[in-house]
């Protein structure tokens, strides 16, 4: 039935009618709408089935899982036990169980993996910094710099310290661009913060890096600063890296002038 009706009058003047639908009484209409909202709220396992299937109804894409493939570096510590389970024809997910066995925190919440690629050291004055690391591969996955670092001036107000840090996703020379994330120019004993934040953490278990009290970062010892298999594995750093290809420049300037360069690869970790 058409919802509008047309009538004639005697000056054949088309007159169109609006037919409005049944209505119900007001009470009747309260009284449906209250058990809608009951309903809904009433998540029998029926029903859910059915709300997830019509939400379903409106994707224009289907998905089938196929395989579960999980990889655990230490099952002593995480052991993964998933697999595919299918109940039934359109009915299928993971089960499994997790075995958790150590802490997590925030040196653990990363999303990517590095490679050190290679280092470059330079200096004034080797008579008052001078520096013999190298890159040290033990195996795949587990690289650090090992070596000496001789310090024999003092660090004061006029002794600068910058950090800066470039990406390229090719690696070419001409492709490296800086990143927001670098520390800029200023006074190394104002830069405590940064150091007991980042720096100390990723060292002190490797070296013999001072841990040093105050607000400021003096006095710093005089000596020779050993490092053993130092890496990126623990650390405040970053939860998120971009893939790509990094320059890690640290420069210093004051009685001598001195920088210390890292190459490293990043990318994604994925578990699989």
């Amino acid at each position: 039935m058409l919802p509008f009706c047309v009538d004639f009058d005697k000056n054949a003047t088309i007159i169109a009618h609006y037919r409005a639908p049944h209505q119900q009484p007001l009470q009747q209409q309260q009284q449906q709408r209250q058990q809608q909202q009951q309903q809904q709220h009433r998540l029998t396992p029926k029903s859910l089935n059915s709300r997830i299937a019509s939400k379903l109804r409106q994707r224009m894409w289907e998905h089938e899982l196929l395989d579960a493939c999980v990889y655990s570096s230490d099952e002593s510590k995480l052991k993964l036990n998933l697999y595919v389970n299918r109940v039934g024809r359109d009915l299928v997910g993971f089960s499994g169980t997790v075995d958790w066995n150590y802490d997590a925190d925030n040196e653990t919440m990363r999303y990517w993996t590095y490679d050190i690629l290679g280092h470059f050291t330079e200096t004034e004055d080797e008579t008052k910094m001078k520096f013999d690391i190298r890159v040290e591969r033990k195996s795949r996955d587990q690289m650090g710099i090992t070596g000496t670092m001789d310090v024999q001036y003092d660090l004061d107000n006029t002794t600068m310290f910058e950090v800066q840090i470039l990406r390229s996703v090719s690696g070419a020379e001409d492709d490296f661009r800086p990143l927001p994330m670098a520390v800029p120019k200023q006074r190394i004993i104002d830069l405590k913060k940064l150091y007991d934040d980042i720096v100390y953490p990723v060292m002190k278990d490797c070296s013999n890096m001072p841990k040093i009290e105050g607000d400021k970062l003096l006095p710093w010892p005089k000596r020779i600063y050993t490092f053993n298999m130092c890496n990126f594995d623990n650390g405040n750093l970053p939860e998120i890296m971009a893939e790509g290809y990094y320059k890690v420049k640290c420069i210093c300037e004051g009685e001598v002038r001195w920088s210390v360069i890292y190459f490293l690869q990043i990318k994604t970790q994925l578990i699989y």
